[in-house]
């Protein structure tokens, strides 16, 4: 088993970097699984979302057992990034810091908090998100693990759901596009408005639930993250995720 071993791990579609796309990140301490090597590259996934990509091995070190201490809370310039780590030895420029003990923000002022950071193609930290990496980001505050695509969190057994938008409750996830294949996903914050990772030109930003919207349209359903709600990605559907690289 190995640890990512920077502060922010980029993974690509393929093992290459100047015209490569990236996938998806993982930060500094968060455990992988490797795959398999290919000059000087490694394909891994992991452990919270199982979702596979390609990174450069001198990015991960090896796991030494220890177990997790801390969370990650910031890095650098004040820049947000949550997620379990380990503190290791080895790299003694960091100062050891537990995370912070005040009250864990609620969903919906969780994801407020970071309306205006940036959009950013397979983003998953505060430096920048995509869509479904932003609600991952939000989900993981609470200790609970989302798969990393749209159309995975949408077909996520653990959680509840419908197809109506007047059933949908504030902080329940909304998703849009083809039934079969959705591509965006949003937080629902009042029977008006919802927060989400928009796109490229606008970010996170908060939209009004409105019939020119061209959102509306586009709705299919609704889920909602169950109260006693596992934290971890069932087996069964972690299967399906190793063929998207």
């Amino acid at each position: 088993m190995h640890r990512v071993a920077i502060p922010t791990l980029s993974l690509w579609a393929r093992p290459e970097r100047v015209f490569g796309t990236q996938v998806s990140q993982l930060v500094y301490g968060q455990s992988v699984e490797i795959l398999r090597k290919d000059a000087g590259w490694a394909l891994i996934r992991g452990l919270s979302d199982y979702y596979p990509g390609w990174v450069m091995q001198e990015f991960l070190a090896e796991d030494d057992g220890q177990a997790r201490t801390h969370r990650v809370h910031e890095a650098f310039a004040s820049e947000e990034l949550h997620g379990n780590m380990t503190i290791f030895p080895r790299y003694s420029e960091f100062t050891e810091a537990p995370y912070p003990g005040s009250r864990k923000l609620e969903r919906a002022e969780f994801a407020c908090s970071h309306l205006g950071t940036p959009y950013v193609r397979g983003g998953t930290t505060p430096f920048g998100f995509d869509c479904s990496g932003f609600i991952q980001h939000c989900l993981r505050n609470e200790d609970i693990f989302l798969p990393r695509d749209v159309w995975m969190q949408y077909t996520d057994n653990r959680l509840d759901g419908g197809e109506s938008f007047e059933d949908a409750l504030p902080g329940d996830l909304l998703f849009f596009g083809p039934p079969q294949r959705p591509n965006h996903v949003a937080i629902l914050l009042t029977e008006s408005t919802f927060v989400h990772a928009s796109n490229p030109y606008g970010g996170v930003v908060m939209s009004k639930w409105l019939p020119d919207l061209r959102y509306r349209p586009e709705f299919i359903g609704w889920r909602r993250i169950p109260v006693n709600c596992p934290r971890e990605i069932p087996p069964t559907q972690r299967e399906g995720f190793s063929n998207q690289v």
